[in-house]
């Protein structure tokens, strides 16, 4: 079975593992997350560009934004072997992709969880191999 990359429809996203699917849960845009993240920025003054940016959406908002996607998908996710720490290190390779969906709205929602979940997909296929990130 292939696996399209990008797929277009978003009802349980299929990530295959080691001939294994994993379907992720679909999960909707969390807008108290993604206003909390706004805020925070906000509160942080006009200064620090993308640094900024990016301590808005993981170190000062106490990582609600990886909490909120581990709770929806950490069943499927450890079952694949994807710990905690594994997960967290995928979503900070998509650091940029959340700073373009909750500060400056230039992605929406679903394109960001494609991405992830086409890291998801590679990891695992990588683990398999023996190879880590």
């Amino acid at each position: 079975m292939v696996f399209n990359r990008r797929p277009k429809i978003f009802k349980g996203i299929p990530t295959y593992s080691h001939r294994m699917i994993m379907r992720l849960p679909e999960i909707e845009e969390p807008i108290e997350i993604k206003e909390f993240i706004r805020n925070t920025r906000r509160s942080m003054g006009p200064r620090g560009g993308i640094h900024a940016d990016s301590l808005a959406v993981w170190t000062m908002t106490s990582n609600k934004l990886p909490k909120f996607l581990w709770n929806a998908w950490k069943g499927q996710l450890k079952q694949h072997g994807i710990k905690w720490q594994t997960f967290l290190k995928i979503l900070g390779r998509h650091t940029n992709d959340f700073v373009k969906w909750a500060l400056y709205d230039k992605m929406g929602w679903d394109e960001v969880i494609s991405r992830v979940c086409s890291t998801i997909e590679k990891y695992t296929q990588i683990r398999v191999s023996g190879k880590y990130l």
